[in-house]
């Protein structure tokens, strides 16, 4: 992005103008692609306080109209380039990251940069910050003369980290031998169909969100088997079972192995594989079913009640709720739990309904789930976050009349209308210019811009894009609905729904606070007394806090009340500099999140801010050493873009 670049440059100059020749000679590009950028900027000029002039046969000048918002404009775009900046140097760290997990052997700083494509200096100053995410994964790099770098700890360990790599959503890590190898290692199709096949013919059901980890699972087990790489035996500890749809399907993933893969699977592997399948099989008891149904009902019923859903009208959540419910009532008899691989994404990215997960639990009223796990309570966050993103495609088509408006009504336009109409198949679309619009008469339920205006002016809510279609469009149209759908007398765009949450009076910086628990009490009942927050708020934060933590990885905690029921939405803000921790986990930034009932939407976006920050350990290092309110909103503003 050359953008900051050139107003720089434009800035300079003012107010004489710059000619194209020059422009195009410094940035090394061509005058078509400087008449983009030159066209870009001036229709962000309209609403930033300032113009692009072009001057016939000199080029082009810079107007500022409002320095405030210019000077606004271009920290933003500093931060958007600085991002970029950041985004390329987290691939390659993620990269050599990975290397070095899968390299199984020594690897010299020579081999690392011919991999990388740069130098050995370059890697030594990436090797030193790597080191907190092996740390974190309780890994360690050693070195040894002449042989060169190696990742020493725990097999499950590596694996773990090497998942959670494969999960991050950055763009492709670098191709290396070892990832070839790894993503050609096993067909997943042909697994798939063996493990269907085998359950089908024993009439045994598993779920997909199971079985994808199962072939997971088997993925990683291959490829340790064929380079040699075996756990420790002593992690394969055996745990009994009687259940004979486990024994299928071990049996049935040893002999895919040594059948397709011609290898031999140690009885310390196949132990430990037992161990990992217990409890994937989903199955229900006929004399069981009618009673289930009856308890999953009268839960649904009061979830609705409080959370304004609508639940208990998804049949597809309650045949999935029934089936997880039968089978961990079975396995909590004989004190068992499945392990959830995604435990820590869910409880970030699905916060809005983890409170959902465990009000449900208690609502079936089973003395036997008052024990169930963090690992447990996420598998039903998860049909319930599915059931709400169901109910949200319906939602949107509430919207029977849609306007695009354009600068024409024409051109870019009809594309727009064509990638819009996927997200509402069953509206009438019309792309109409602003002057159009003015004259229609006919009644209309929300107007997509594509150009600046003043949503003032319309009695219906506007959302505004960007000119050209792109998943990040559609993306911000759905989220922009689905906030609608939640608060439509009090509409804002998917950005400044999260943006407005924030405010200086709810911002701070402690030095002296060591006790997180002490900490949140303290800011609770600060939100009670300024009437922001319900008189039970600081101890229902408190509650939640002690029953399942919402202190995430890096520092980044989000605690919020078991019932939403702001009276005025605000985010408070919390930044500590000093050692806090809560249960063995660090507290760096604390969100104390207040908003309204029925927000669950607000929530997951709230949420999606913060795993942009788990992400981007250079976003959350500079949103550690901020020491103003204003240096704060910068960076979680770039956040809340990204997410």
């Amino acid at each position: 992005m050359r953008y900051g670049h050139l107003l720089s440059v434009l800035s300079e100059c003012s107010p004489q103008p710059v000619s194209r020749d020059k422009l195009c000679e410094d940035f090394g590009i061509s005058d078509r692609t400087l008449w983009k950028n030159i066209k870009d900027l001036k229709h962000d000029g309209l609403k930033n306080g300032f113009q692009i002039k072009t001057v016939r046969g000199k080029g082009f000048c810079l107007g500022i109209s409002n320095e405030a918002e210019f000077k606004g404009f271009t920290q933003k775009i500093a931060i958007s380039e600085n991002r970029d900046r950041i985004i390329s140097m987290k691939q390659r760290l993620n990269s050599l990251e990975f290397i070095l997990l899968l390299a199984g052997d020594f690897m010299t700083l020579r081999e690392l940069s011919e991999r990388l494509n740069v130098s050995v200096s370059t890697i030594k100053d990436d090797l030193k910050k790597t080191e907190s995410f092996f740390r974190e994964n309780s890994l360690k790099v050693s070195g040894k003369p002449r042989f060169g770098i190696l990742v020493e700890g725990e097999e499950d360990n590596k694996r773990k980290a090497i998942i959670g790599l494969f999960r991050t959503q950055l763009s492709t890590l670098v191709i290396t031998p070892e990832y070839e190898a790894f993503t050609k290692m096993i067909d997943e199709r042909a697994l798939r169909e063996t493990l269907e096949a085998s359950l089908e013919e024993h009439d045994y059901a598993i779920n997909d969100l199971l079985l994808k980890n199962v072939i997971e699972h088997v993925r990683l087990l291959i490829f340790r088997l064929l380079r040699k790489n075996y756990v420790n035996e002593k992690a394969g500890e055996n745990i009994p079972s009687d259940d004979i749809r486990v024994e299928t399907l071990v049996h049935t993933i040893v002999d895919y192995i040594e059948e397709y893969y011609d290898l031999i699977v140690p009885d310390f592997e196949i132990i430990y594989l037992r161990r990992q399948m217990i409890g994937k099989l989903s199955y229900v008891e006929n004399k069981q079913k009618s009673n289930y149904i009856r308890l999953i009902d009268n839960a649904l019923k009061n979830v609705d009640l409080i959370y304004k859903t609508k639940f208990r009208l998804d049949n597809d959540l309650q045949d999935y709720l029934l089936i997880h419910l039968a089978t961990l009532v079975k396995r909590l008899s004989i004190n068992h739990q499945l392990d959830n691989p995604l435990i820590d994404d869910i409880y970030v990215k699905y916060a809005n309904v983890i409170n959902i997960s465990m009000d449900f639990t208690n609502y079936i009223n089973n003395k036997s789930l008052k024990n169930i796990s963090k690992d447990e309570l996420g598998y039903f966050a998860i049909y319930f976050a599915a059931s709400l993103e169901r109910q949200k495609l319906l939602e949107m088509e509430n919207y029977r009349k849609i306007i695009i408006l354009t600068e024409d009504g024409r051109g870019a336009g009809y594309l727009l209308e064509t990638g819009i109409k996927r997200l509402f198949p069953k509206s009438k679309i019309k792309t109409v210019s602003k002057n159009q619009l003015a004259r229609m008469h006919e009644k209309v339920d929300l107007i997509i811009s594509a150009v600046s205006i003043d949503n003032k002016e319309y009695t219906v809510p506007v959302i505004e894009i960007e000119q050209l279609l792109s998943l990040e469009t559609l993306e911000k149209v759905e989220k922009s609905v689905r906030l609608l759908n939640e608060d439509p007398n009090f509409f804002l765009d998917d950005i400044h729904s999260i943006l407005h949450l924030f405010n200086e009076e709810n911002f701070s910086i402690v030095t002296d606070e060591h006790d997180y628990l002490a900490l949140l009490k303290k800011k609770g009942l600060r939100l009670e007394s300024m009437g922001a927050a319900t008189p039970d708020f600081s101890k229902s934060v408190i509650d939640r806090e002690q029953k399942i933590s919402t202190v995430y990885d890096f520092g980044v905690a989000g605690p919020h009340p078991m019932a939403s029921f702001a009276k005025k939405e605000v985010i408070d803000v919390t930044i500590v500099t000093n050692e806090m921790q809560y249960q063995q986990k660090e507290v760096k930034i604390i969100f104390l999140i207040n908003i309204r009932q029925g927000h669950l939407t607000l929530h997951q976006e709230i949420s999606r801010m913060m795993i942009e920050l788990i992400k981007d350990r250079e976003l959350r290092e500079l949103m550690y050493q901020v020491k103003d309110y204003p240096s704060f909103i910068s960076y979680i503003t770039t956040a809340i873009k990204r997410r």
